[in-house]
């Protein structure tokens, strides 16, 4: 089950940037957020029915779905211009180190910080996280949807300037 979440969440993420890089973030969200759902709907179960593999099947089999669903409605679409896929090695490098990074620091704080504190610490610091942390992190994952993409279809640099000016002014 685990193997099979892992793959079909891999599609997944990779249908939902394909709908990203597009400009269709109804569907990139919608693919991308939609596993809270299949999360919730897997921990209700688990009361009903407290069968130890029960969340995990049905989260695999909600990311199996939704990837079922995503690459569905892509190869639907008529297809793009191909020349408009061409990256840059550097730009590819830089936004993989930065995902690499922010997934290590999301680690850090998932594995090591409940180990080093004390409970008191960790109230504190899950309180914290609560109130301070998680306004960041919808920030960052709206900039993921909104900036990203439109950085990345800006002709020149005075026009990412400008995006980026006109978003730390919104901000």
């Amino acid at each position: 089950l685990l193997l099979l979440a892992s793959a079909a969440g891999g599609a997944n993420l990779v249908a939902s940037s394909v709908h990203q890089g597009a400009r269709r973030f109804a569907p990139a969200l919608a693919l991308s957020q939609n596993q809270n759902a299949f999360l919730a709907a897997g921990a209700a179960l688990s009361f009903l029915m407290p069968v130890p593999w029960l969340p995990l099947a049905v989260y695999a089999l909600g990311y199996v779905a939704s990837a079922v669903w995503g690459w569905c409605d892509l190869l639907s679409r008529p297809r793009g211009d191909a020349s408009r896929a061409v990256f840059d090695a550097g730009e590819l490098l830089s936004l993989a180190g930065l995902m690499a990074v922010t997934l290590v620091l999301i680690q850090i704080e998932r594995l090591v910080i409940p180990r080093r504190l004390s409970l008191d610490d960790l109230a504190l610091f899950g309180v914290l996280a609560a109130v301070a942390a998680s306004p960041y992190r919808v920030l960052q994952q709206a900039v993921g949807y909104t900036l990203l993409p439109q950085l990345r279809a800006a002709a020149n640099a005075a026009e990412r300037r400008s995006l980026v000016t006109r978003e730390a002014q919104v901000g």
